[in-house]
């Protein structure tokens, strides 16, 4: 039996970066152990490298299985190495669609770069006084509850009119799940900034802020990140849970393993050894910041959200409890699809965290805001892991702009799906309309577009077989609520037309090709102005 050692938290435990040289099933059984294996550099079939405290670092001795120890103090490593130049070039150049300048506003922090909680509270401030008509002063997610020790959580709304409650389609963003993933925070201050400060310049950003309510919760752990501040003030804590009294010479509970939806459903995915990083805590929603994002959530009818996490350059969707288990149908294609679209810009890996990172995960955030359907409605929730094994958990200073940069267009686009919130019944209702027409042999292939995104125009490839009828074969486009937005006839004989998009508005539209009796593929079409 592999035993987690108990460490009292007075003072930080060293941690270690540790490549592990094993499949899935080992990660599952240290994860058992109590070992925490949900951030890092996942190779299917062959490693997993990430930062592993003593006592996980004893267990993975004690299981017998292959390590090697990379790095032999984390927490010094980051500090030490936080003004290092970049020498890897795919770190120095990321993926990205747009190239986002940096807000004049937005400014590193002085804990290696990353805010204290205190910066943090003062960007909040700064942004209500400096844009008073687009976002609110910050307000507690609770009026009753704290944290263990005394704190709020707090939250702010951007939209046209912020302190009215209005009938819009909702988000929320949210960072700091876990204390020593500061980037997580820093990526949505650079997007809150980018949002305020374009509001006037870009009509597609004043399209989203107009249509939508964004909500955001930037720190949902305080106490553990103040935690990391007390004991690294120049950065590099690795403090990952809250800061909850355990009673037993422990401390903390994983917030991203107390919430209710199939809390506890075996010690894999989360663990009953409070010394654990990934303990679960006595029961579902036994932590005061959890039971706060239940009740927001439950009285804030949000369609999208994104709970910010690094580090793995992944994009994970639910469900995570079990392995190989999908949300039903349409919701699994509406989630593969909307996170392919999420990442086209970043890069990242999509999938479920046992397709991505080859792990399970009970209690999660994302499996609770969309299996939770009684008391409330379904949340499409995704989490982003940003960063490199190379960045980590504390990313050198040159790298926090491009980190927070490279997710700029997700954060964008959940909010464009936000804004057309009925795009999960109009692509459900495609897709289950091309599965009845095409059967296995369509009569119309080969449907694409160039370029996408597009400004002005796009071409629109396809092949027209021989049983197509020439003389009512039409393309269609239409937006995400289903409205035909453009139509135009087409030739069997020609593989190709030109579709004049000038005339439409910044956003995802949709398309598809018909001759009364077969359909195509619906394929998606993305106008940027």
């Amino acid at each position: 039996m592999i035993t987690l050692f108990a460490f009292s938290a007075v003072a930080q435990q060293k941690y270690y970066r540790v490549q592990l040289l094993t499949n899935e099933k080992g990660l599952q059984r240290l994860s058992a152990a109590g070992v925490t294996i949900d951030h890092g550099d996942f190779i299917k079939g062959s490693s997993f490298t990430s930062d592993f405290s003593e006592a996980e670092l004893s267990a993975i001795k004690q299981s017998g299985i292959q390590h090697k120890v990379l790095i032999n103090d984390v927490s010094a490593y980051y500090v030490a190495h936080s003004n290092d130049a970049v020498t890897d070039k795919s770190e120095a150049a990321p993926v990205t669609c747009t190239t986002y300048a940096k807000p004049k506003n937005f400014k590193l922090g002085t804990m290696g770069g990353f805010y204290t909680y205190a910066e943090m509270l003062a960007t909040l401030d700064s942004m209500a006084a400096k844009y008073p008509n687009l976002i609110t002063v910050k307000q507690v997610v609770s009026s009753t509850l704290t944290t263990a020790q005394g704190r709020p959580l707090y939250y702010v709304k951007i939209s046209d009119h912020p302190n009215v409650d209005e009938s819009e389609p909702k988000i929320l963003y949210t960072s700091l799940h876990h204390a020593r993933e500061p980037e997580s925070l820093t990526q949505l201050v650079f997007y809150m900034w980018y949002i305020l400060e374009n509001y006037k310049k870009s009509p597609y950003v004043k399209s989203l802020v107009d249509s939508t309510e964004m909500f955001f919760i930037p720190c949902l752990n305080p106490d553990g990140y103040i935690y990391n501040q007390t004991t690294n003030p120049n950065g590099g804590g690795l403090w990952r849970k809250n800061r909850r009294v355990n009673g037993d010479g422990t401390f903390g509970v994983d917030l991203n393993r107390n919430y209710g939806y199939k809390w506890g459903y075996d010690n894999v995915g989360s663990s009953n050894f409070t010394s654990s990083d990934t303990y679960r805590g006595p029961s579902p929603f036994s932590e005061p910041e959890i039971q706060m994002v239940r009740d927001f959530c439950n009285s804030h009818p949000f369609y999208f959200a994104l709970n910010n996490h690094t580090y793995s350059n992944v994009l994970i969707y639910p469900w995570g409890y079990k392995a190989n288990t999908y949300t039903p149908a349409p919701d699994s294609l509406i989630f593969k699809n909307d996170a392919i679209r999420l990442a086209q810009c970043n890069g990242y890996v999509t999938g479920t965290p046992n397709q991505t990172v080859g792990y399970i995960v009970n209690g999660s955030s994302d499996d609770w805001m969309y299996g939770e359907q009684t008391t409330k409605a379904k949340i499409f929730s995704l989490t982003p892991e940003a960063g490199t094994s190379a960045d980590g958990f504390w990313p050198r200073k040159n790298r926090i702009l491009p980190l927070a940069q490279i997710n700029m267009d997700m954060n964008l686009t959940a909010a464009q799906f936000t804004k057309e919130s009925v795009l999960a019944a109009v692509v459900a209702t495609a897709a289950n309309n091309d599965n009845m027409i095409e059967e296995k042999q369509p009569a119309i292939t080969g449907l694409s577009n160039a370029p996408n995104p597009c400004n002005s125009y796009t071409y629109v490839s396809y092949q027209a077989g021989k049983s197509t009828g020439s003389n009512d074969l039409k393309l269609t486009v239409f937006n995400a609520s289903g409205v035909v937005v453009k139509t135009i006839q087409l030739n069997a004989l020609q593989t190709k037309v030109l579709v004049n998009t000038a005339n439409l508005n910044a956003g995802i539209y949709y398309y598809s090709i018909t001759d009364g009796q077969h359909k195509s593929n619906v394929a998606k079409l993305i106008v940027v102005k």
